[in-house]
C-alpha cells in the first residue's frame, strides 16, 4: 500500500479540464488525509486557493519547462518532497517527470487523456525489455518503476 504523500506535476492550474480535475482531486485527497504537493511552472489564482486549503504548491520559476534549470528544479523539489507517488498531468513534461522519478527512485504515473485510437497498435518496452501494459478501454498508460 502506498503512503499518503502525493506529488502532482502540471504546467499550470488555470484553464480547462485537466487543471480543474487536478484542482478538485487535490482538495478531495487533502480532505481524506493525504499530504498533497503540487509543482507548477506558472503561478495563478488557483495556486493561492489550494495553498489556503493547506496544499503545498511549489513554483518552478521558468517559462521554459524543457530548460536544464527547470528539469533540475523539478528533480530537487521531488527529492525534497520525497513522495510515495508522483503524477504527471501534462504530456509536455512527462519525459522530465520520468527522468527525475528514475533518478529519485520514485513511483510515478503519467496521465494521458486522448482517444483510444492513438494506441490501437501501441506497445512499450521498458529498460529491462519487458512489455509495459497499456489500457485502451480506460484511456491511460501507467509506468511503474521498480527497484
Amino acid at each position: 500500500m502506498l503512503g499518503k504523500k502525493i506529488l502532482h506535476i502540471i504546467l499550470r492550474l488555470s484553464g480547462g479540464g485537466v487543471e480543474k480535475q487536478l484542482f478538485n482531486l487535490s482538495l478531495a485527497q487533502k480532505k481524506y488525509g493525504y499530504d498533497v504537493n503540487i509543482i507548477v511552472y506558472h503561478w495563478c489564482k488557483n495556486c493561492e486557493k489550494l495553498s489556503n486549503f493547506g496544499i503545498k504548491i511549489y513554483h518552478i520559476k521558468s517559462y521554459k519547462y524543457y530548460s536544464l534549470k527547470s528539469v533540475y528544479s523539478l528533480y530537487q523539489y521531488q527529492k525534497e518532497i520525497n513522495p510515495q507517488l508522483s503524477i504527471s498531468w501534462t504530456p509536455t513534461i512527462d519525459f522530465f517527470v520520468f527522468i527525475c522519478s528514475s533518478l529519485n527512485k520514485t513511483l510515478f504515473v503519467v496521465n494521458e487523456r486522448t482517444s483510444w485510437l492513438c494506441y490501437e497498435k501501441f506497445s512499450l518496452i521498458n529498460f529491462k525489455g519487458e512489455l509495459i501494459k497499456t489500457s485502451i478501454t480506460h484511456n491511460y498508460i501507467i509506468f511503474r518503476l521498480t527497484n
